[in-house]
């Protein structure tokens, strides 16, 4: 299954973040066990004065076009 980030959003003081990704609950379940890793791996690759902790989100939004997809069908019926 593909994974891609779809959003990141960080709060002002650059502390916390949330990183949200699409793809299936047993991947996004595998990122969150590979947590520090992938922030060690940031914290190498990003030069800033300290790394924000990230949480990883599932995104749900396709769900409402999904929902928005069906409307259309139904009213189109």
């Amino acid at each position: 299954m593909p994974l891609s980030v779809s959003d990141v959003l960080v709060d002002p003081s650059l502390k916390h973040g949330k990183i949200f990704v699409r793809t299936t609950p047993e991947i996004l379940e595998l990122i969150i066990a590979k947590r520090s890793a992938i922030l060690t791996s940031l914290n190498k690759h990003v030069k800033t004065r300290f790394t924000p902790s990230f949480s990883f989100v599932m995104d749900d939004n396709y769900l409402e076009g999904l929902d928005n997809l069906y409307e259309k069908i139904e009213r189109t019926d």
